[in-house]
């Protein structure tokens, strides 16, 4: 008799793959594409990349509104022509030398996201869209405005965003209803809550507070009391509340650090009594979302209590001898967030103790500080046993592990055992607590600090094989942690299992982004972590296996197609196999419907795919090529599903082609906005360079790589203090520039409103007192093609083109004898006679 259970799960993972490769192959083709534009290839000519990326950018739209904007295809294909305008206007950048990371290029990404936001209502295009309006204020308060990120105009800046975000998540509230709506209310109160909590704590470690800061701490204090009134009764919610909880704990915590160590002058005992303070704030802000729960949720409650009084009869116990079970925690059946939040509050508490149990210096009598050590795990050990179920209880527990480990450690150091010593000691402690202790939280802390300690003792023996013989170990761990789940959480090892399976994967990320440092360390030699690699494409495919197996799949072709799909993806990221970890991660999600873990799966590429584009081994070109093949293979896969679909004829029937019209229409509208920015972003340059004259300028330079445009040289020009010298108005302002017979130019003065001398000419700047470059010419730094940095160390000179109104465009770089260093545009620009 055949089963109706696996042609509906293989259903679903029809539908998961479907979307997720969608949007992964969408996220690698630009960032594909930005690492294209980011390698500066000088073989093709900027306007012909600019054509490139503009011609599929214009795709993109097209098939978007041929797919149509309300199904998935649609709306992802209109998300990568926004990811597209990117890089467009990066290579605009690129080209007129903007400047690296110029906020008014993430400002125009972020506007033209808004139009592919209005056209799809697509929940990935509007957190994208968060994003770059983040990014875009973040980089305008650094660029423009005095102070740092939490003082003066930044801290204003910062203010406003906040107030941006409380606007967004009650517009959300009002006209978004719905799962999305919850999602984007919560993200943005969030978001909130930390840029104002931030300036708090700049305020609250000094308590002294500037005239900027006023506005953040009113609408901290009014977030406060709108999040209490709002939430708490009249739409109740958990979620909130935590973000409420935060905010009070950092805040209060931070002003009594600054009563603590600065009032009261406490130091070495201050570490005590600090950490008592922030377990305390824990436990009673804990206590009390408890509370609320209860009273809001109580169905909820009293399951947790009966399952907690009755634990299910087909439960083994812990360990082999017969003892039983451990007694639930009270936060065992509360959210993710709350369990984090005491997890996270209580280990900072933890860790002031330890530091005070450190500072005492009871460690330099070895015998004191083993002994001690051991009686504090030991204890932490017994309190575990006794009070599992208490919250006061896990506390405590977890204030003795922390200052026995501590202890412990400092006492191999202070006998000079060398660091791989402490690294075994640090594993041992790990592994031993991990058995030990049966609170679920600190165990799965210790497990992940065991990877840790692992991968520290890797780094001690200078071994980097050791690194990826770890990673592939844990990999394989996790794998099978999560591919037997029913029989280990029914078995005699329910409870390690419970505390590894996040503990693990988080963990493991320390190792892999060990291993991408060591590549980026050893670019000279191309190492690459091949075995880790080989390791996780391996775990890959025995993760595809077991998918098609519980599925039932009548036919090969899908999990045939699935495995290229991983070895494809595990062949372009290479030299970073967290990527594959990460895609690991988000099929094992959907295989036991661990929504949590998808998630991590998520940060994990996303994270890898950033640090793989800062990874030396490589070249931006070859990289490009490696991550756009990665992300054509997915999309490739997508189309294979629709083809291998039962359903693809129904679905083509059911576009309408009045609907299709239309869609088509909206999409060519956006088309025309998007390449019409950016086509006069270039006339305006090229107006500027044909009315412009060559100006030679002294400069420092020095050399980072940019976020999204490659590598480049930060330039520091010579009259920067002389202007300084002349005290001008923070803001815009214009200064005069002499000119000599070759054209170099020397600081004046300041314009006073004369006409300049025929010698002479107006130069824009802006000065922001105490920024990381204070006086702005507009040409602050030199995009270059990678590998060529060498070309241009001997610079002397920036050669800018300025118009008589004082605008500029960095044209390229020269030697002391004004010779040209790589590419000049000279072509439309006056010389000097």
């Amino acid at each position: 008799m055949e089963s109706s259970r696996p042609p509906a799960v293989s259903l679903t993972w029809t539908h998961f793959a479907r979307s997720r490769l969608l949007v992964c192959g969408v996220c690698l083709v630009a960032a594909g594409a930005i690492f294209f534009v980011a390698a500066n290839w000088s073989r093709l000519a900027p306007l012909t990349r600019m054509g490139l990326c503009a011609g599929a950018m214009s795709a993109a739209l097209v098939a978007g509104g041929w797919l149509g904007l309300s199904s998935l295809a649609g709306r992802v294909s209109v998300l990568l022509a926004g990811l597209l305008f990117g890089p467009l206007v990066a290579i605009y950048g690129q080209t007129y030398q903007t400047g690296a990371d110029a906020w008014e290029l993430f400002a125009l990404w972020a506007v033209v996201l808004t139009g592919h936001l209005a056209l799809t209502r697509f929940v990935v295009t509007g957190a994208v869209w968060l994003l770059m309006v983040h990014a875009a204020v973040f980089l305008w308060g650094d660029q423009t405005l005095t102070g740092d990120l939490v003082t003066g105009g930044q801290a204003l800046a910062l203010t406003a965003l906040a107030g941006f975000d409380v606007a967004l998540a009650v517009a959300a509230t009002r006209f978004l209803p719905g799962r999305d709506g919850a999602l984007l209310v919560r993200a943005a109160a969030s978001v909130a809550a930390f840029l104002v909590t931030a300036v708090a704590i700049s305020v609250l470690a000094r308590f002294e507070i500037e005239a900027a800061q006023v506005p953040a701490m009113l609408l901290m204090g009014a977030g406060w009391a709108v999040l209490w009134a709002r939430y708490r009764e009249r739409h109740p919610d958990l979620y909130m509340l935590f973000v409420l909880a935060c905010s009070v704990l950092t805040a209060v915590g931070t002003a009594l650090g600054y009563l603590v160590f600065e009032v009261f002058e406490l130091d070495d005992f201050g570490l005590w009594v600090m950490g008592a303070l922030v377990c305390a704030e824990v436990w009673l802000l804990a206590r009390w979302l408890l509370y609320w729960r209860f009273r809001h949720h109580p169905a909820d409650e009293a399951a947790a209590a009966t399952a907690a009084a009755e634990p299910p009869a087909a439960a083994a116990p812990e360990t082999p001898d017969g003892r039983p079970a451990p007694a639930r925690s009270e936060l065992d059946d509360a959210p993710w967030f709350m369990r984090a939040f005491v997890a996270v509050g209580t280990w900072v508490g933890a860790l002031l103790v330890g530091a005070a149990l450190v500072a005492a210096e009871v460690y330099e009598v070895v015998p004191v500080g083993i002994l001690l050590g051991l009686a504090l795990l030991v204890a932490a050990g017994w309190i575990g046993r006794r009070w599992a179920g208490s919250l006061l209880g896990g506390q405590l527990a977890w204030v003795f592990v922390a200052g026995g480990q501590m202890l412990i450690v400092a006492v191999v150091f202070e006998v000079r055992a060398g660091e791989e010593v402490a690294a075994v000691v640090a594993v041992v402690l790990q592994l031993g607590c991990s058995a030990w202790i049966t609170i679920r939280s600190l165990r799965a802390a210790c497990m992940g600090a065991a990877v840790v300690a692992l991968s520290l003792l890797a780094l001690a023996l200078d071994q980097p094989w050791l690194q990826e013989l770890l990673l592939a170990a844990v990999a394989v761990v996790v794998a099978a942690l999560w591919v037997f789940a029913d029989r280990l959480q029914r078995g005699r090892l329910r409870a390690p299992w419970a505390a590894a399976i996040y503990a693990l994967p988080i963990g493991l990320c320390f190792p892999l982004v060990v291993l991408l440092l060591l590549g980026e360390k050893n670019a000279d030699v191309g190492a690459t972590p091949w075995l880790a690699d080989l390791a996780l494409a391996g775990v890959a495919l025995a993760v595809i296996r077991v998918a098609a197996r519980e599925a039932d799949a009548r036919s090969q072709r899908g999990p045939i197609a699935a495995m290229l799909g991983a070895l494809a993806l595990a062949a372009a990221t290479y030299p970073a196999p967290g990527v594959v970890f990460g895609a690991i991660l988000v099929a094992l999600s959907h295989l036991r419907r661990r929504r949590a873990l998808e998630v991590i799966g998520f940060i994990l590429l996303g994270g890898f795919i950033s640090g793989f584009y800062y990874q030396l081994s490589l070249g931006l070109l070859l990289k490009s090529v490696s991550v756009l093949g990665a992300g054509v293979v997915l999309l490739l896969g997508v189309a294979a599903l629709d083809w291998a679909s039962s359903d693809r004829l129904t679905r083509a029937r059911l576009i309408d082609v009045g609907a299709r019209r239309r869609d088509l229409g909206r999409a060519a509208v956006l088309m025309f906005v998007c390449l019409a920015i950016p086509a006069g972003l270039v006339v305006h340059k090229e107006r500027i360079l044909a009315a412009g004259r060559l100006v030679y300028l002294d400069l420092r330079p020095r050399d980072p790589r940019s976020l999204m445009q490659g590598d480049y040289m930060v330039l520091r020009y010579a009259l920067e203090d002389q202007v300084l010298d002349s005290r001008p108005e923070p803001g815009p302002g214009v200064l005069i520039v002499s000119l000599d017979q070759h054209g170099v130019g020397r600081f004046a003065h300041l314009d006073d409103g004369t006409p300049p001398a025929s010698d002479q000419i107006p130069l824009r700047f802006r000065y922001i007192p105490g920024g990381s470059i204070e006086v702005r010419v507009g040409a602050e730094s030199y995009f270059f093609e990678e590998g060529t940095a060498d070309r241009y160390q001997a610079a002397r000179y920036g050669v800018l083109a300025v118009d008589g109104r004082g605008r500029s465009v960095l044209v390229g770089l020269a030697d002391a004898d004004r010779q040209p260093l790589g590419p000049v545009r000279t072509d439309r620009v006056a010389t000097p006679e």
